[in-house]
């Protein structure tokens, strides 16, 4: 896989340092959630990553990475260490508003956006089932 610039930090790592920032506060810190299990991410040497790269980039004029793809934790963590490439993605255009309400109370995004991923979505599984 290459290197597109993305810094990995491992969960316990991050959590040892918040610790250490906030113990002198008298706060402690528990789990809540846990991700397990932590798989490796999926090539982008693929096939299937080439034609999302090539939709996006048609669509959005972009190429595919962290800015359509989720490098976030999603199910997709069980299937990849089976063998099976997966790939997190949201097919419209997001912006820092947009994530701020992720997996909250009133989860949304915009109507115009959404349709926009519907159409890319619908691009991408037709050339895949048309082999490209």
């Amino acid at each position: 896989m290459r290197n597109i610039g993305i810094i990995s930090i491992s969960p316990p790592t991050i959590t040892a340092t918040v610790a250490r920032t906030v113990a002198p506060y008298g706060v402690t810190l528990g789990a809540i959630q846990s991700s397990d299990p932590v798989a490796r991410l999926s090539s982008d040497q693929t096939p299937m990553f080439a034609l999302i790269n090539d939709v996006i980039r048609k669509q959005y004029d972009v190429a595919a990475g962290t800015q359509i793809l989720a490098k976030s934790t999603n199910d997709s963590r069980f299937l990849r260490p089976l063998g099976i490439d997966c790939y997190g993605m949201w097919p419209f255009p997001v912006d820092y508003y947009q994530t701020t309400g992720i997996h909250g109370t009133d989860e949304r995004v915009r109507l115009d956006w959404f349709n926009e991923g519907v159409e890319t979505m619908k691009l991408l599984v037709t050339r895949y089932a048309k082999g490209g």
